[in-house]
């Protein structure tokens, strides 16, 4: 990643600022594939959804969690959806998942019930506590 910005400040100024204003474009067209992607496969029109992006690795790997029920964002178990690939009328595949504790961050340990290929990454921690939501998704691939 950082070679990528070394190169990015070796381009003249207006070509480096074309490709800035080109990449946050992309970005905010994919983001915007996956809010509805997320709402689609829940069935749940919320609009405080959390997006964590892969950039570290600089991928359009996406992670997007939102509530399982009404309530304030994270206060309720939320059901966290992985969404990859390009964009195909206006919306982006899941092949997996997992459901998160409320009021805590997006960390293995706080994982459950995981579902897809979430489940071959091995990116849940914790048993599915008593009562707690954890229906896979029928639409989300595995």
């Amino acid at each position: 990643m950082l070679r990528f910005w070394h190169a990015l400040r070796r381009l003249p100024e207006p070509q480096r600022r074309l490709f800035i204003v080109v990449l946050d474009t992309h970005t905010a067209t994919r983001i915007t594939a996956d809010l509805r992607t997320w709402r689609t496969l829940t069935a749940r029109n919320y609009h405080n959804i959390s997006v964590e992006q892969d950039l570290e690795h600089h991928t359009t790997r996406d992670v997007l969690c939102g509530n399982t029920a009404p309530g304030p964002p994270g206060a309720l178990p939320q059901i966290c959806l992985i969404v990859t690939g390009p964009i195909v009328h206006g919306a982006r595949a899941s092949h997996g998942g997992f459901y998160l504790l409320p009021y805590t961050p997006n960390k293995r340990i706080n994982r459950y019930a995981c579902f897809g290929s979430a489940v071959g990454e091995d990116l849940c921690g914790r048993a599915t506590p008593a009562g707690a939501p954890h229906a896979p998704l029928a639409d989300v691939d595995g």
